[in-house]
């Protein structure tokens, strides 16, 4: 995909959702894949399920955010009051980096 997704309601489960644009998760909104991939950034008010999250700008997570999966990202703004599982969270320390490496080396 190209454009932005403004996921509102429950999504998924999905294989994967990738796109150009922005991913957008309203308070009321639940976003379950294997794989999300956005270059535009991730703003998380909701729930992300996920196994593999790769940003291309930074993602925030919101005060009601509930999110579960590992994340790549350049830089991650996280709100007091969101939920965060266990999860592996990467912040390389060249965020442009990350637009080089392989999908299969971001994602292990």
């Amino acid at each position: 995909m190209v454009g932005d997704e403004h996921i509102t309601k429950l999504r998924g489960p999905l294989k994967e959702l990738k796109t150009c644009g922005r991913i957008t998760v309203s308070k009321r909104g639940r976003l379950i894949a294997e794989t999300i991939e956005a270059h535009g950034g991730i703003d998380c008010q909701g729930i992300i399920d996920a196994k593999h999250v790769l940003s291309g700008t930074t993602v925030t997570l919101g005060p009601k955010c509930d999110y579960h999966g590992d994340l790549t990202a350049p830089a991650v703004v996280m709100q007091k009051g969101a939920k965060v599982k266990a999860s592996m969270f990467a912040v390389p320390e060249d965020p442009l980096a990350l637009a080089s490496l392989p999908e299969a080396e971001v994602l292990k």
